[in-house]
């Protein structure tokens, strides 16, 4: 009787024992059969400057992407976009009013400033979570940029960083006024007088500032890292002399020369007088009421097929006052990048597609050249055409490319235009070293009170300065002891302490 009850109680045992197994077998089953669901459907909405904020196709691409994501990430996208000219303003009230938006196009003057407003959120563990791509595709060094305090709070766009500015100017014009090519900026001023003169009603060089400025900056200096906004810039280093130290831009002799030529510039009418209201630069030159502007290359490709169409005769062109014969020196922190917004719902699903647009060439173009047949043909491996009978000036889809561009996936138009091609076939392989400077970045928190106030009256103050409407020194001398009174030397002498501390830090 003991020995049957024995039996019987290891039977209860066994029987108890393969029964936890079986449960949990079955939760791990379970377990595997739910993490193989496919993901609920995400909405993200995309913030990004345009040149084309119009296309009638979008919705066409946005639903082709929804229906070859549904098996995996499982998003459906909406893209906004706005003027170059509105762009940073609306990001910012939309921002700033709590708006729920997901993934926007950020500038590297803007950084430490959303950073410090919590506009847009840390990376890294996103990153190491759904990023696989993303760090096999963008190059290392270019994370640096978009760092602030060891955190990535942006997804770099991977295009040429050294060398990619240019101005754009009507080659027409150039050519019926019988100015040589230019090459410097004797040059530049024989065709503006020509061009100002001849046309009636025509502005001449409507360049402002921007990224494109930089290329400006070359006939007065030497390549410097700045500090500030595209717009605004407040302090430069020059990584050649050592140790580091930063210096008031306004007073800088770069500055200063770069001025009194703008100055003549608005003397001779080769500026327009409105200069300080423009907003929108490159639509002057593509409808014909401007003769030049500074930008990226990727402008003129732009630009080119619409003052083709709406100008009888018109075309662009590009030059540089950069020697491409002498070693490539990367300057400048890669300025367009993609930033996740803090009143993002999806944060996760964000980084997902981030990382989808780098998985493969096919993904990238789907997004950036729209359906193959319909918006684009291939051309081999790195060229497309447009299908008969689109307008390349009026692109049923032609999204901006600037806030997940990926050079390697990048395909050419055929058609590409000649100014484009000047500059890009100089640049697109060209190798580049980047100075130890490059990797200091400045957080504007410990005077924020003083860069926001800075920042804000520096238009109102350098403008009419800066495009040589006041020209005299007592005018040049007020805005320099207002911007003191404002905090200027406080910024500069904050740089400093941060660039002394990462020198040392660093053993630079």
């Amino acid at each position: 009787m003991e020995r049957g009850a024995k039996i019987f109680s290891l039977f209860i045992v066994l029987y108890m024992m393969l029964s936890l197994f079986a449960a949990c077998n079955e939760d791990k089953n379970s377990q595997k059969k739910s993490s193989e669901e496919p993901l609920e459907q995400a909405k993200l909405l995309i913030l990004t400057g345009a040149d084309q904020t119009e296309q009638p196709d979008a919705q066409i691409v946005w639903d082709e992407i929804a229906k070859v994501t549904a098996d995996n990430i499982n998003i459906k996208i909406e893209v906004q976009s706005y003027a170059w000219g509105d762009y940073v303003q609306k990001v910012n009230t939309m921002a700033a009013a709590g708006q729920v938006f997901d993934i926007y196009l950020n500038f590297q003057g803007f950084l430490s400033g959303d950073v410090s407003k919590k506009q847009c959120i840390e990376l890294d563990e996103l990153i190491d979570k759904y990023g696989e791509n993303i760090k096999k595709m963008v190059p290392a060094d270019l994370f640096s940029d978009v760092s602030l305090n060891g955190k990535i709070y942006g997804i770099p766009s991977n295009y040429p960083v050294a060398g990619g500015t240019a101005f754009i100017i009507r080659k027409d014009l150039r050519e019926k006024y019988n100015i040589p090519e230019i090459k410097d900026l004797s040059g530049f001023e024989a065709y503006l007088e020509a061009v100002t003169t001849g046309e009636k009603g025509m502005a001449g060089f409507v360049g402002r500032g921007g990224a494109g400025g930089l290329d400006f900056d070359l006939a007065f200096g030497p390549d410097v890292l700045n500090i500030g906004s595209d717009m605004a810039v407040f302090a430069e280093i020059d990584p050649d002399i050592k140790p580091y130290k930063a210096a008031n831009k306004l007073t800088s002799d770069s500055f200063k020369k770069r001025m009194e030529w703008l100055k003549k510039a608005y003397k001779n009418g080769w500026i327009p007088r409105d200069i300080l209201t423009i907003r929108d630069e490159n639509t002057l030159l593509a409808s014909g009421k401007a003769a030049a502007l500074c930008n990226d290359m990727w402008t003129v490709n732009s630009l080119g097929p619409i003052v083709r169409a709406y100008i009888p005769g018109g075309e662009l062109e590009t030059f540089t006052f950069r020697d491409y014969s002498m070693p490539m020196i990367r300057m400048t922190k890669v300025n367009n990048f993609a930033c996740i917004s803090s009143t993002s719902n999806n944060k996760e699903r964000a980084m997902m597609f981030l990382d989808w647009m780098r998985a493969s060439k096919e993904n990238y173009e789907l997004y950036m050249y729209g359906i193959k047949g319909k918006h684009w043909n291939p051309i081999g491996d790195n060229q497309y055409e447009l299908p008969e009978g689109v307008d390349p000036a009026k692109k049923p889809y032609n999204p901006s490319p600037w806030w997940a561009k990926v050079m390697q996936f990048d395909r050419l138009d055929k058609l590409s235009e000649p100014g484009f091609l000047h500059i890009y076939n100089q640049v697109v392989d060209a190798k580049y070293t980047t100075p130890e400077l490059i990797n200091f970045s400045f957080d504007s928190e410990p005077v924020k009170t003083e860069w926001v106030q800075v920042g804000a009256a520096y238009a109102e103050i350098m403008g009419p300065i800066g495009q040589g409407i006041n020209d005299s020194e007592a005018d040049y001398l007020a805005a320099i002891k207002r911007f003191d009174e404002l905090g200027m030397q406080k910024i500069i002498d904050e740089i400093q302490r941060q660039l002394d501390a990462w020198a040392a830090k660093n053993k630079k």
